[in-house]
This record gives C-alpha cells, sequence and structure tokens, in this order.
C-alpha cells in the first residue's frame, strides 16, 4: 500500500501539495495578489520552457468580465489612457459575468512587469463590479 503525505509549506501564507503531486493554484490558501503571482509565473514558464528569453516586450491579451455592459463600458473609459486596445467585446452567456472585454497591450512578460498590469486589472475591474480572468501571449524566441 502507497502512503501520501501531502506537503505544507509556509511562505507568507499556506499551499497544500496535492496528493498527486501537481500544484492546484486555485485551492491554495492566499490573498488574490499572490495567486495572480503564481499564476503569472507558471505563463512564464512555458514561455521559457519553449525558449522564450523574455526579454522582447510583445502583445500581452487580456480578458476581463463583467456583470454588465454598462460597467464594462465604465471599465474601457477607465483604462483609456493606459494604452490597452480594445480587441473584443461581446455577451458570452448567462452567467454572473456574461459580458466579456478582450484587451491587449504591448508589455513586458517577465515576473515583475506582468505581476504590476495582472493586479491594476484585477484591481480596476473590481471598481466597477468585474472579474480580471487572466493574460496570454506568445513565444518568442532568441
Amino acid at each position: 500500500m502507497k502512503l501520501f503525505f501531502p506537503v505544507l509549506i509556509i511562505l507568507s501564507c499556506q499551499f497544500i501539495y496535492a496528493q498527486n503531486g501537481s500544484w492546484d493554484v486555485d485551492s491554495l490558501y492566499q490573498n488574490e495578489e499572490m495567486t495572480d503571482s503564481l499564476k503569472n509565473q507558471m505563463i512564464i514558464d512555458k514561455l521559457v520552457q519553449e525558449g522564450d528569453d523574455l526579454s522582447q516586450p510583445r502583445q500581452v491579451d487580456h480578458w476581463i468580465y463583467f456583470k454588465t455592459a454598462k460597467d464594462r463600458d465604465e471599465f474601457i473609459i477607465s483604462i483609456k489612457n493606459d494604452n490597452f486596445h480594445i480587441e473584443n467585446s461581446d455577451l458570452i452567456s448567462a452567467n454572473d459575468l456574461p459580458f466579456q472585454l478582450h484587451i491587449s497591450r504591448n508589455d513586458h512578460v517577465d515576473l515583475e512587469s506582468i505581476n504590476k498590469v495582472t493586479l491594476q486589472l484585477r484591481n480596476d475591474a473590481k471598481i466597477f463590479g468585474g472579474e480580471y480572468d487572466g493574460w496570454e501571449t506568445f513565444v518568442i524566441k532568441k
């Protein structure tokens, strides 16, 4: 019989290592800023694994969801001077946050740079009753 022992690490917050040996970011006990930073690090790790040295700025796409079209439109006005490009805004489904916004901007994707962007977008979205859902980009090989 194989025994599994979850590992507990304490680093200003608690992380619980899943019994199957993988991290489940959504189930970690921590604040949203730490969760964002971990998710950002996971994306960055994938970029580096694919041969990206992260030195080049590139288009970074972000998704935010809102309860109403009015909330989404007010958010768009609030980021008007931040050089974001509106890629798309749709009504996607009949869930709690059906108004999708897809924006992009050229940014660096090192952890410090992208953490600043995602934290600001998350905080701004909350002001308008929205929820920041994450980002993606493409690999730039050396």
